[in-house]
């Protein structure tokens, strides 16, 4: 695998953010996944860290190469740490509306984080406290949607052409698919 930021100078700024938000949602969900454990969750706050501070640096000016560099370097350790981690209701919503309405995957996860994750906050807080100390604030989801409004991408799934009636029904495929307990609950797969 080949991390060269030169390759990226040339994407557009909106690509960039709502990439750099798809890294960010792998870093987040590995520290709630059910594979998550010590070494996941710290290559996932580093990744948070670094990206939280290089994507809006990179929007404004796209041939600073050096934070193209940690950007890259905060994706690796995103991909790093799902890899063992694994993948959990973010991602499984993801997938199911991505693949029902053929939606632009970057995008779909950068709206879609926030919301997931303030989701997840509301009913287990703990599970992603790495996350909002990471980003230096008392809620993820909320901090999340401040990078995603300050980055210019989507922040809802009617910017992308979702209807509520689409909504609906992918809601209800998800729910239909069961989404195993421990990606809806992640205090179970912190303690297994």
């Amino acid at each position: 695998m080949i991390y060269d930021p030169v390759l990226t100078v040339g994407l557009p700024a909106a690509v960039t953010a709502s990439s750099g938000m798809n890294a960010m949602a792998h870093c987040v969900e590995a520290v709630y996944a059910p594979g998550a454990n010590p070494v996941t969750t710290l290559l996932a706050r580093d990744g948070i860290k670094i990206l939280a501070a290089c994507l809006p640096a990179l929007v404004t000016d796209p041939f600073d190469l050096g934070t193209r560099r940690d950007a890259l370097y905060a994706a690796y350790l995103g991909g790093t740490a799902m890899a063992e981690a694994g993948t959990a209701l973010h991602h499984k919503i993801c997938h199911v509306l991505g693949g029902m309405y053929n939606l632009p995957h970057a995008d779909l996860h950068a709206v879609l984080l926030p919301h997931t994750v303030a989701f997840i906050e509301t009913h287990d807080p703990a599970a992603l406290s790495p996350v909002a100390s990471a980003l230096g604030a008392d809620s993820a989801g909320g901090a999340l949607y401040d990078l995603a409004a300050r980055l210019g991408v989507a922040t809802s799934l009617g910017q992308l052409g979702v209807s509520p009636d689409q909504v609906a029904a992918a809601a209800a495929q998800v729910a239909a698919a069961g989404a195993d307990h421990a990606a809806a609950t992640p205090t179970a797969a912190r303690s297994a």
